[in-house]
Parts: structure tokens; C-alpha cells; sequence
């Protein structure tokens, strides 16, 4: 059944028995043979919750970066301002008749920078790419600050601080693209062992949602002037959290992260079976020594009694 799912899904004919010197079904036997080696080892990896990970001196880093980093995705404002764009740029000066377009226009910049930024990820690198996207995000936000303050509306021509703050929001909206956007899922994916990738992805998903929840709820209580404020200060935090913490994995294994290399597992108690450090590993290990006992000494009494019946 997998060889005919897997040869329908290469445009494979499904044959009587497979011919490994045939390049296409000896390429589908290989597939196959990683999937079931994939699937076995999952079923072996010892589940990890994140409450551990987040004690765990090997992967508390991993852990905190990946929540911090699917938070600021959502925090730096992105929903918030393309949910009530129509309302800021009216702020910002645009006539009403104009406003659905302002909108449209900035939306298809957001489409045309997603397509662009895909081809970017392996070229430019994860980390580079989360860099200039909060920079220019910052400076997105520094702009419309500027551009809607009355002083500088006295020193520009009439009727040009909507169209600047339009434009400047276009670029706040295709920076995310180019980088939180495209980079941080495929970011996260990269930096988590395998044992604690599915939960800690979904406590990022989690984590997520809920930014973006607070982001478009919040923004409607907000001038364009203070929501420039807030998600301006909110991308600058972030930029310099990327600087920091935001290590490139750009050609790394998923299995070797360089947050989480295979050669500091031995520092992690909850990936390393024999370390001293695991308390619920001994716990569990005295369970099974007193459970022993106990059979054996039910087993003792058993053949005492029989012995004493005969």
C-alpha cells in the first residue's frame, strides 16, 4: 500500500516487483526505506513536555527564543494595521474615495514581497533575513511618527503626509514579509531537537494566536499616531532581541541545530538516559525495583505454601 501511494505521488507506475536498477524505483524504495526509518525512531523518542524543556539547561534557550521570536511575529503589529488599515490612512490624511485602493495597493505589495522572499531564505540566510526585516520595519514606523507629526505637515506641500504615510506603511508590510513573515516558521522547525519539536511548535502556534489576538483587538483603541508608537518600540525591542539571541542555521541539520548541537545533549539530563540528574528517572527506577521485590517475594510465599501443603 505505501508503494502505490508513494508511486502515484512520483507519477510512478506501480510494478509487480520492484527493479532497484530502474533510477525511478530505486528512488522510491530509498523514499520508503527513510520513511519507515523516520516513523520507527519517532516511535522511540521519549516524550518531552515543554514545562521540562524550559528547566532543562540544554534546551531552555531553544525553548524561550522560539516562544519569544513566534510572539514578536504577531506583536510588531502586522494584523493589527492590515485589519484596520482603512482607518489609519483616513487618520493619515487619504480622501475616503481613496481608501479601498491605499489598501489594495499596500495587500498586493504584501502578495509580490511573499513570492520574492521565498527565493531569499537559502540565499540570504534566516538570521540576515530577520535583521532586515525589523530594521526596516522600525524605520517604517519612525517614518509615519514623522511624516503625521503637525511640524513636519507645515514643512511639506499640502496633501502629501497621507500618500508618504501609505508608502511607508507598504514597506513596514513587505519587510515583514521578507522576513518575520517568511523566516520564522521555518525558523522554529529548524531549532528544536526531535524529541521536543511537536510540543514546542505547538506552544509557539499557541503563543501566536494569542498575540495576534491581543494586536487586533488592541489596535482599534489606538490613534495612528500611538500605534506607530507602540509596534515602532515593539520592532525595535525585537530587532535588537534578533541581534542578540538569533543564531543562523542556514545549511544546519534539523537534528543539529547550533542552538541545540548533538554534541551538548550530554549537558541535557532529559536527553541523556544515564545521567544522574533525572529525578523522575530514578523515581521511576526505584518503582521498578520495588515492584520486583514485591513478585518475588509473592513468588517466595507461593512455593513456601505449596511446599508446606505437601
Amino acid at each position: 500500500m505505501r508503494r502505490l501511494v508513494a508511486s502515484r505521488t512520483y507519477g510512478l507506475e506501480m510494478p509487480e516487483k520492484m527493479n532497484l536498477s530502474i533510477k525511478g524505483q530505486a528512488a522510491l524504495e530509498f523514499q520508503l526505506k527513510d520513511l519507515k526509518e523516520a516513523v520507527n525512531t519517532a516511535k522511540t523518542i521519549p516524550r518531552i513536555r515543554v514545562i521540562q524543556a524550559m528547566f532543562d539547561p540544554f534546551l531552555r534557550t531553544a525553548v524561550f527564543l522560539g516562544v519569544g521570536l513566534a510572539a514578536f511575529q504577531q506583536l510588531c503589529g502586522i494584523n493589527g494595521l492590515m485589519a484596520y488599515s482603512n482607518s489609519l490612512f483616513a487618520d493619515a490624511g487619504i480622501k475616503p474615495s481613496l481608501l479601498t485602493l491605499a489598501s489594495t495597493l499596500m495587500a498586493s505589495a504584501n502578495v509580490m514581497a511573499s513570492i520574492f522572499s521565498s527565493r531569499l531564505v537559502d540565499h540570504w540566510g534566516r538570521r540576515r533575513l530577520l535583521l532586515f526585516g525589523a530594521f526596516c520595519q522600525t524605520v517604517a514606523m519612525a517614518l509615519v511618527t514623522f511624516f503625521i507629526d503637525d511640524r513636519a505637515k507645515a514643512m511639506m506641500p499640502p496633501g502629501t503626509s497621507g500618500p508618504a504615510a501609505v508608502v511607508c506603511f507598504t514597506i513596514f508590510v513587505m519587510s515583514f514579509s521578507f522576513g518575520l513573515g517568511a523566516v520564522t516558521w521555518l525558523y522554529l522547525s529548524e531549532i528544536y531537537p526531535m524529541e521536543i519539536r511537536g510540543p514546542s511548535l505547538s506552544a509557539c502556534g499557541v503563543v501566536n494566536w494569542l498575540a495576534s489576538f491581543i494586536v487586533v483587538f488592541g489596535t482599534r483603541f489606538l490613534t495612528l499616531q500611538s500605534a506607530c508608537h507602540v509596534f515602532g518600540m515593539v520592532c525595535f525591542v525585537g530587532l535588537l532581541g534578533t541581534y542578540v539571541w538569533v543564531i543562523e542555521t542556514k545549511g544546519c541539520s534539523m537534528d543539529d541545530s547550533p542552538l541545540t548541537p548533538k554534541s551538548g545533549r550530554g549537558s541535557s539530563p532529559l536527553l541523556t538516559p544515564n545521567s544522574p540528574n533525572i529525578p523522575y528517572k530514578k523515581m521511576q527506577d526505584e518503582e521498578d525495583e520495588d515492584s520486583d521485590e514485591e513478585f518475588s517475594l509473592e513468588g517466595a510465599g507461593t512455593l513456601a505454601g505449596g511446599v508446606k501443603a505437601k
